[in-house]
């Protein structure tokens, strides 16, 4: 956890500074919002990520091989009952898809995910998923047909976890 002394949180996800003001926050790269302040400790001006700010402000320090997972996959909402410590893979399930969602949902919000190009041959697309396992379906010589056998992956495994048997 990073030292500074005077920087509080809401559980809205709002930071202030030392003297008060809320600061203005920027994004990096990635879409998170990040904030500088100055580290008491190493002494210096530092850029810190909101996110695993609010969450160290009102859980202490972060354990170690966990990661701060945005419940609801909204990066820029930082409020505290949408962020949880995780494991890398737990994140990486909550980015694929909740369980929540219907098909079209989860189709709508994977984009190309799951369609790799393949390197090796440079001519095909493979898909791979991970609904509860991880899946490979194949190779395909176009992204859209990629796409199509994806999309009827998760379709058929919405229908078979949903189905209730009386």
């Amino acid at each position: 956890m990073l030292d500074h002394p005077g920087y509080t949180a809401t559980i809205c996800g709002r930071i202030f500074g030392p003297k008060g003001k809320e600061l203005s926050r920027s994004f990096d790269g990635c879409g998170y919002k990040k904030f500088n302040a100055t580290d008491k400790t190493l002494k210096k001006r530092v850029t810190v990520k909101a996110h695993r700010f609010v969450y160290e402000y009102f859980n202490g320090p972060i354990p170690d091989g966990l990661q701060i997972d945005h419940i609801n996959r909204d990066k820029a909402d930082n409020r505290i009952n949408n962020l949880r410590a995780v494991t890398q893979h737990e994140n990486m399930q909550n980015r694929i898809y909740r369980s929540d969602m219907c098909p079209e949902e989860r189709i709508k919000s994977l984009g190309d995910g799951g369609c790799i190009y393949s390197k090796t041959d440079g001519a095909s697309f493979y898909v791979q998923l991970t609904l509860c396992e991880q899946r490979y379906l194949g190779s395909f010589k176009t992204k859209e047909l990629a796409r199509k056998a994806r999309d009827k992956a998760i379709r058929i495994n919405h229908a078979t976890t949903t189905t209730k048997s009386v």
